[in-house]
């Protein structure tokens, strides 16, 4: 079983089994198991809290220190012996990874739990190296759209001022930053006719015309 964190639901979901499929037949898909802090009575969510992995070799002797849900669940499944490891990476604990014997006589071995373990460091390790590919995925895509955003804003500046003055945006942005005594001319101008010739003129024709001045 490969069952993951869900720390927005407070959940630990089971995302991957094998070997159960009679079981979850006649149950339907396994529970999710809430996660909380101070719970140290659930498999999944012992291990999660503690960062230890649990080797149970009998776990009928060891089913009163369980949940009773755990222990209805175990029941279910038919568990004579568990191994159950976290998959941490840095001291993330991503979820855990678990096996048990219950179609085989054979019983579970240290061997057992370390490979276990191993796998679980590896599943961590892969987990850790998406999640940072997502995070850098997520972070370019970003980057894209704020360079996309400042072209499409420096374009549409340019239809209304000249190239020049549309490039020095950000000179002009700086000074804004802190006050400046600056001796400045003003021209205002006047176009004779412009009101009534622009009413007689589609948005783009006279944002052409203004263009031209």
């Amino acid at each position: 079983v490969i069952a993951l964190v869900d720390r927005e639901h407070q959940v630990i979901s089971v995302r991957a089994t094998a070997g159960y499929e009679a079981i979850v037949r006649e149950i339907g898909k396994l529970p999710d198991f809430k996660l909380s802090p101070d719970n140290f009575s659930g498999l999944f969510v012992k291990v999660v809290n503690t960062g230890v992995a649990i080797f149970e070799q009998n776990i009928q002797k060891a089913m009163a220190a369980y949940s009773e849900r755990t222990q209805q669940l175990l029941k279910k499944l038919g568990t004579k012996a568990m191994i159950v490891v976290p998959i941490t990476f840095k001291d993330e604990v991503f979820g855990v990874l678990s096996a048990e014997n219950t179609a085989s006589l054979r019983p579970l071995t240290i061997n057992d739990r370390d490979l276990l373990s191993s796998l679980g460091e590896h599943i961590a390790v892969a987990m850790a190296n998406a999640k940072n590919f997502q995070a850098v995925q997520e972070a370019l895509n970003t980057s894209r759209i704020l360079e996309r955003r400042e072209r499409e804003t420096k374009e549409k500046f340019q239809q209304y001022v000249p190239t020049e003055v549309a490039n020095s945006r950000e000179d002009h942005m700086k000074i804004l930053e802190s006050p400046l005594n600056k001796a400045l001319s003003i021209m205002f101008i006047d176009i004779i006719g412009f009101t009534s010739l622009a009413e007689c003129m589609p948005p783009e024709r006279v944002q052409e015309l203004l263009s031209t001045f």
